[in-house]
């Protein structure tokens, strides 16, 4: 389904001037905001660094000298008690079953266009585009600009992480209520692809795979619900044709006896969190601990350069609402204003990314005193080296 609506608006030239002036003073929050982000992002914690430093102990044997230091164990996980949830999906052989629950329902899209005119003034003519599909986070239509005919309801089953009350990994158990979150979520109930979860704290990793293969044999549905392979469907339509409010649940899950590899605090028989800088790290990673490793320094490397990203664009889009005014004033003879408003694109672009860049490496050499001292030490010799230069060539 689909529906489109169109607003025009008529806009002078001092509501312009207005309205960018504000804008200037959010771009300057944004550019300043954006320098703290870069910052801070290189100075995160490192989780795969500290995993590669970790020690590695036997799953079996009793340890001596590693109590209270960060280890990682690896060995198949196990529990004695079955999970299921409380909906559709029968107790079985998994440590945690993460529930995710999509609705079909309306997304709002819109879309400005601007028209300018002699003397500064504008036409906005603002596409609305409702379009029904399935989503985990359906959007609130009290919020649309034209709620009627596009109402969504309340998702009627949560999204919802199931895990045993208690597991172990060799002859250590784990600290089961400390995980409070997966990664390698499913991102779909037909996509196969996951997403990685940002954070610290009690993380469980999802093997790879998809979403948990669904049958008479380990899940339940009534009269209100149909099953299909890869999710549970259950409202007023049907799987190929659904209504708005219908929705589908699928699961990803650990399974019992699945090889894993385990990093936190060595505490008599029990692995807990470690606390690293203030910040608890605890986490569990299906595969050997190599390939663990691997996982958290691809995870790290993957949110460095998003988070680098996201402060590149910060830093852009705050010297380009910086620059807006002087486009809205020179507005009075459109041609004039485009210009200015293409320098103002391009120079922001330079500088923000000259800027960004900078900030990055300096950042970098901050946390890396070593690095910091030799890029120090060069500049002063590749300094005197000039100087000497001079002094010959005179």
């Amino acid at each position: 389904m689909r529906d489109e609506y169109q607003e025009i608006r008529e806009v002078s030239w001092f509501e312009k001037i207005g309205s960018s002036c504000l804008g200037a003073i959010l771009g300057v929050l944004l550019f300043l905001a954006s320098f703290v982000l870069l910052v801070w992002n290189e100075g995160k914690l490192n989780v795969a660094a500290m995993a590669q430093s970790s020690v590695d102990i036997s799953a079996i044997a009793t340890p001596t000298a590693q109590q209270n230091q960060f280890v990682s164990i690896t060995d198949k996980i196990t529990t004695t008690t079955p999970l299921g949830d409380d909906r559709f999906l029968l107790p079985g052989p998994y440590v945690v079953v993460d529930r995710v629950v999509e609705m079909y329902a309306w997304d709002e899209e819109r879309k400005t266009e601007r028209q300018k005119h002699l003397g500064g003034s504008e036409t906005e003519i603002t596409r609305y585009t409702y379009q029904s599909r399935w989503t985990p986070n359906p959007e609130n239509s009290s919020d649309f600009k034209y709620p009627q005919n596009h109402q969504n309801p309340p998702k009627a089953i949560p999204d919802q992480l199931f895990k045993v009350p208690t597991a172990r990994v060799g002859r250590y158990t784990l600290d089961m209520p400390s995980f409070t979150r997966v990664s390698e979520r499913r991102s779909s109930c037909q996509d196969p692809g996951s997403v990685a979860e940002w954070g610290y704290g009690g993380t469980i990793h999802l093997p790879p795979g998809g979403n948990l293969s669904l049958g008479a044999q380990n899940s339940r549905v009534d009269g209100k619900a149909q099953r299909t392979p890869n999710y549970i469907f259950q409202g007023t339509g049907t799987p190929q044709t659904p209504n708005i409010g219908d929705i589908r649940v699928c699961y990803g899950v650990l399974p019992t006896n699945t090889t894993v590899t385990v990093f936190g605090q060595l505490n008599q028989t029990q692995i807990l969190p470690y606390i690293a800088r203030q910040t608890p790290v605890y986490r569990v990673i299906p595969g050997t601990r190599a390939a663990a490793i691997a996982a958290l320094k691809s995870e790290h490397t993957i949110w460095t350069w998003v988070f680098r990203a996201g402060g590149f664009l910060m830093m852009w889009f705050g010297l380009m609402l910086m620059g807006s005014p002087l486009s809205a004033f020179l507005d009075v003879i459109p041609w004039l204003g485009d210009v200015a408003e293409g320098i103002t694109f391009i120079s922001s672009f330079i500088t923000a990314f000259v800027l960004s860049t900078v900030t990055i490496l300096t950042a970098m050499l901050l946390q890396h005193p070593f690095a910091l001292l030799l890029a120090i030490s060069t500049t002063i010799a590749a300094l005197l080296l000039l100087r000497r230069w001079r002094q010959r060539s005179v």
